[in-house]
């Protein structure tokens, strides 16, 4: 009895900073999980409540992208490639899968509109 109360003395507060450390390890990737699934990342099960293509489409269209060159599925949402109102830049479009916004762009690269 002796030997227990004294082992649980010396070994309460590092077993608790371990503990701690531990937890602190695993929260950031939960709330990473969290995050990118409320994005509409990808995931087995988020997958089914993406919109379809031609939906997407038409929601480029409606958001003032009037020539949409092309719509790939990626790990995380859909891409596309479209031109500008004044047909003469191309960009690429990062699309949220579940609601069809554009969540971010960039110019995109001469030969990537010419593939489309």
């Amino acid at each position: 009895m002796y030997l227990f109360n004294f082992l649980h003395q010396r070994l309460a507060a590092p077993m608790l900073l371990i503990a701690l450390a531990m937890a602190a390890a695993v929260t950031p990737a939960a709330a990473y999980s969290q995050n990118t699934s409320a994005l509409g990342a990808a995931g087995t099960a988020t997958q089914a409540a993406w919109l379809p293509l031609a939906e997407v489409y038409r929601r480029l269209i409606d958001q003032g992208y009037p020539e949409v060159l092309g719509i790939e599925r990626r790990a995380l949402g859909y891409e596309a490639i479209v031109l500008t109102e004044a047909g003469r830049t191309s960009m690429r479009l990062f699309v949220d899968p579940r609601t069809g916004r554009v969540v971010g762009q960039q110019a995109a690269q001469r030969s990537e509109a010419l593939a489309y």
